[in-house]
């Protein structure tokens, strides 16, 4: 297998176009397309370790094809979801937002200012709602573990 294959393979197990592939090394959109063309001219020695940076890629694989593709190098979400025992649901979340493209990011962080700026009212109907119905402390929702423990202190 020929480096621009190797290439090939990094950009696809990266789930990347061409466009985005040269994109997340700093370059214009058809930065590296040639990259992948037979007979194509190789990437020079700084874009190959910064390749290898990038996405994790063993160097001496890159350059000969021997070994393992992967560097070896603990996954950067997996530490995360062991750091913060991130149960698989929120695993998947986390993940998901990590491969969505910038404007897809943006949306959903839109979506999410507007939900947690609605919170602070949503918690304060749901506590005057119950109060009124007579409903007892234990039996409100706990929405903010953090003001009910500086409450009890």
């Amino acid at each position: 297998m020929e480096m621009r294959e190797r290439i090939k393979e990094i950009r696809k197990y990266a789930n990347l176009t061409q466009a985005e592939f040269a994109q997340s090394l700093g370059l214009g959109p058809y930065g590296t397309a040639n990259w992948e063309k037979k007979d194509a001219q190789i990437p020079t020695e700084s874009m190959q370790l910064l390749i290898c940076k990038t996405f994790g890629i063993n160097k001496h694989w890159l350059e000969t094809g021997e070994g393992d593709m992967l560097d070896g190098a603990p996954d950067p979400l997996e530490a995360l979801r062991e750091k913060h025992k991130l149960s698989p649901v929120a695993f998947g979340i986390v993940k998901s937002f990590v491969e969505m493209d910038g404007p897809q990011r943006e949306q959903l962080l839109a979506i999410a200012r507007k939900l947690f700026s609605n919170a602070d009212s949503v918690t304060k109907s749901i506590e005057s709602a119950a109060r009124r119905s007579g409903a007892f402390a234990s039996e409100i929702p706990n929405i903010n573990p953090v003001e009910e423990n500086q409450a009890a202190k």
